[in-house]
């Protein structure tokens, strides 16, 4: 499948989903896109919390959930989809893959699809919490999702990671500098040149505001959504 092909794909499966019917109820679902060393996993999972004690129905967090499933379904490791995504590729590389049984599932265009498909199909459930994955770019033109983005200054993100990882500030660096790599990598596989840069609905810079601020933000948009 060529790169117009799946973005044609990707278009397709968000104009289907753009309209909802007047008689159906749009269930809510939130993305948390995030800088390296902002850590969105405990803002998440509060999140989550917070939303199960106000409603009746079961929020779910998923960020590396959505590989380890694209994985199953592509009857592959999560390793192997890690590699696939952060690896660079050649000319060379890609003839001697397509001599392998397995080069379709191990292509980019048949990875895209699979997790085009994992979570538009969450989305369409709602009481999803996604953590990356490009989930605000999949789901863009959803009219029940909350998109966030976690911020902050390059100087801040090196401390938070220096303090998480127990390292020097040096080695910190090295370690945003790589996870912004991979995950820049990740999201070239979802971006050409017709693709919509995401709008959020909240952008937030993690070194002006704590922990509670931003859980009483986003929770401020979902009043508003519903």
């Amino acid at each position: 499948m060529s790169t117009h092909l799946v973005n044609d794909y990707l278009k397709y499966i968000l104009i289907k989903e753009k309209g909802v019917k007047a008689d159906e109820k749009a269930l809510p679902f939130i993305t948390i896109s995030r800088d390296a060393g902002c850590n969105a996993q405990n803002i998440a999972d509060r999140l989550a919390e917070i939303l199960n004690g106000k409603t009746e129905e079961d929020w779910v967090v998923l960020d590396k959930e959505i590989l380890q499933q694209a994985a199953q379904e592509l009857k592959l490791q999560e390793s192997e989809i890690t590699k696939l995504i952060t690896e660079e590729r050649s000319l060379v590389k890609d003839i001697l893959l397509s001599f392998s049984d397995n080069y379709y599932n191990l292509s980019d265009s048949k990875l895209k699809k699979t997790i085009i498909d994992l979570i538009t199909s969450h989305a369409n459930k709602g009481h999803i919490i996604f953590i990356g994955r490009a989930a605000e770019m999949i789901t863009q033109h959803y009219p029940n999702g909350i998109n966030v983005h976690l911020t902050a200054p390059k100087s801040w993100r090196i401390d938070q990671l220096a303090k998480d990882h127990d390292v020097s500030v040096d080695k910190a660096e090295e370690i945003l500098n790589e996870i912004d790599n991979n995950r820049n990598k990740y999201r070239d596989l979802f971006t050409t040149k017709e693709t919509e840069e995401p709008t959020y609905d909240i952008s937030i810079n993690m070194a002006q505001i704590n922990e509670n601020q931003i859980l009483n933000m986003i929770l401020e948009q979902y009043r508003a959504l519903s």
